[in-house]
C-alpha cells in the first residue's frame, strides 16, 4: 500500500483506502465525545471483536445533508469531525444495532473504559424535530473538541502494552489509567481518553477536561512514581529502562500532588545553603514559582456539556447516582449551572449617551467643513467682481480717449458722426475717353 501511495503522490494524486475494507461500504455511524487523539485502528480491531464483523474507524468530517457536496474554491462552513464506523452496506444496520449494546445512552460499561456514544448517520433521521436535536448533538462534539485537553507521554518501553492485562488481577494499564480519580470532581475519571500517540512507537496520549489540567499534567510528569505508588507492580516493566533508572529515587508526594525528584529536592538545598554569598537585592530566589500547569479557569455557562444525564470523564458531577464500583464509567447527576444576572438599564444609557457623542462629533466635523467651502467660495467671487470691475473701467476709458476705437470723441465726450468726406478716396489719373472705357487708343 505504501508503495502504491508513493507512485500515486507521484503522479500528483491521492490514495484514500476504505476504512472498512469493502468494496460497497456504507456509514454505521459516528462516535459522539471521540477526539482525535484516538487510535483508530486499535478502536476498529476493539469493535471488530465485539460485533464478531469487519469494521473501520476513521476521523472525518461528520455529514450534515442529504447531499454529496463537491469541493469547490467557494467557501464553506466550518467542519466537525468525528470517529466515523464504516463497514458492509448490506451489514451496517445490524452492526449498528449490536453496538447498541456498548454505545447507546442505557449503556454504563464500556469496552475499554472510553464513554462513547454512537451516533446515527443523518441520512437515517426522516423527523424535522429529530433533525434538529442531531444539530445539537453536532455542536456538543465541536465544544468536546475544541476544549479538551491533551498530554503526551514517551517513556514507555512500547505503547502496545496498554492492552496487556496483568495477569493476576487481568486489568490492563489503559483501564487503571482511566479509573483514576479527579481531585476537583470526585468520583469521576481524570482523563477522558488514553492511546497511542500518532505515528509513535513508544508515545502514549491523554485527553482530559480543562479544569483538570493541573492535576493531570502533574500526573503525566510523574507517571512512573505515581504507578509505583498506587498500581499493580507489574505495571513498572513497561516503562523504559533508562526512566526507571532516573526516577530510582524520586517518589510521589500525595500532599503537593507532584513527583519529587534528588534533583528538584538539591535545587532547593542550594538556595537555602551558602546564605553568605547571597548578593541577590531583594532576594528573589526565596519565591514560590507557581506550577507550569496553571488551572485553567472556564466561565459558568458550557453550553450543553453538562445536559448530559448520563456519567463521562470531561463532565462535572454532583453526586454519584450510583455506588463505584472497580468499572471507570461512572453515573452521576450534573450540575444546574444558573443564569448569570443581567444588568439592565445603565447599559442601554451608556450605549445611548456613546452614540449621540459620536454623532454630534461628526456633525460639528462636517459644519465646520461647509463654513470653511463658504468663506472660500466668498473670497473667490470678490475676487471675480474686482476683476471684473477693473476690466469694465479699462474699456471705457480706452472708447473715452479713442484708443483702439473706430469713432474719434470730442473734447465734451460726444461722439462725432461719419460724414462723406472723411475718408476721401485718392484720385487717379485720366484713363480714357468720356466714351471709351479702356483708355485712349494708340
Amino acid at each position: 500500500m505504501d508503495k502504491t501511495r508513493q507512485i500515486f503522490n507521484d503522479l500528483k494524486h491521492g490514495l484514500y483506502p476504505r476504512a472498512s475494507d469493502h468494496k460497497d461500504s456504507a456509514e454505521v455511524g459516528w462516535l459522539l465525545y471521540s477526539t482525535k487523539h484516538q487510535d483508530s485502528d486499535r478502536l476498529a480491531n476493539l469493535i471488530s471483536t465485539l460485533v464478531q464483523e469487519k469494521v473501520g474507524v476513521k476521523w472525518c468530517p461528520i455529514r450534515t445533508n442529504e447531499r454529496f457536496r463537491k469541493s469547490s474554491s467557494e467557501p464553506t462552513t466550518v467542519s466537525i469531525f468525528a470517529m466515523h464506523i464504516e463497514a458492509a452496506a448490506n451489514r451496517a444496520v445490524l452492526i449498528r444495532q449490536k453496538l447498541a449494546k456498548w454505545y447507546s445512552t442505557t449503556s454504563r460499561i464500556f469496552p475499554d473504559g472510553k464513554k462513547l456514544r454512537l451516533v446515527s448517520p443523518f441520512q437515517s433521521i426522516t423527523v424535522f424535530s429529530q433533525k434538529a436535536k442531531y444539530a445539537a448533538l453536532v455542536a456538543r462534539q465541536a465544544a468536546i473538541s475544541t476544549r479538551i485537553g491533551s498530554a503526551s507521554c514517551y517513556k514507555f518501553a512500547a505503547n502496545l502494552i496498554l492492552d496487556r492485562p496483568a495477569p493476576d488481577t487481568k486489568q490492563t494499564l489503559c483501564r487503571y489509567l482511566l479509573s483514576i480519580q479527579s481531585v476537583n470532581f470526585p468520583n469521576t475519571p481524570m482523563f477522558h481518553t488514553v492511546d497511542k500517540a500518532f505515528r509513535s512507537d513508544t508515545g502514549v496520549t491523554f485527553s482530559f477536561h480543562p479544569e483538570n489540567a493541573e492535576h493531570a499534567h502533574a500526573i503525566i510528569a510523574g507517571l512512573l512514581c505515581y504507578v509505583r505508588e498506587y498500581a499493580n507492580p507489574w505495571f513498572m516493566r513497561f516503562f523504559a529502562e533508562a526512566y526507571r533508572q532516573q526516577h530510582e529515587t524520586s517518589w510521589w508526594n500525595p500532599d503537593s500532588f507532584e513527583v519529587d525528584t534528588a534533583e528538584g529536592l538539591e535545587l532547593m538545598s542550594m538556595l537555602d545553603a551558602d546564605g553568605e554569598w547571597n548578593l541577590l537585592d531583594p532576594d528573589f530566589s526565596k519565591a514560590t514559582t507557581p506550577s507550569p500547569a496553571a488551572k485553567v479557569t472556564l466561565s459558568d455557562t458550557y453550553a450543553t456539556l453538562y445536559k448530559d444525564s448520563d456519567s463521562v470523564s470531561t463532565f462535572r458531577p454532583v453526586t454519584p447516582a450510583v455506588e463505584v464500583n472497580s468499572q471507570p464509567s461512572i453515573s452521576f447527576t450534573p450540575r444546574v449551572v444558573s443564569a448569570v444576572p443581567e444588568v439592565s438599564g445603565m447599559s442601554d444609557n451608556v450605549s445611548r449617551l456613546s452614540d449621540m457623542d459620536s454623532r454630534m462629533s461628526s456633525l460639528e466635523a462636517r459644519f465646520q467643513s461647509f463654513h470653511t467651502g463658504l468663506q472660500e467660495l466668498k473670497q473667490q467671487t470678490q475676487q471675480e467682481a474686482n476683476q471684473n470691475s477693473k476690466s469694465l473701467k479699462t474699456i471705457i476709458d480706452m472708447l473715452l480717449t479713442g484708443q483702439g476705437g473706430t469713432y474719434p470723441a470730442t473734447t465734451n465726450g460726444q461722439f462725432t458722426a461719419p460724414v462723406s468726406q472723411a475718408n476721401p478716396l485718392a484720385q487717379q489719373p485720366f484713363a480714357g475717353g468720356p466714351s471709351g472705357t479702356a483708355g485712349s487708343g494708340s
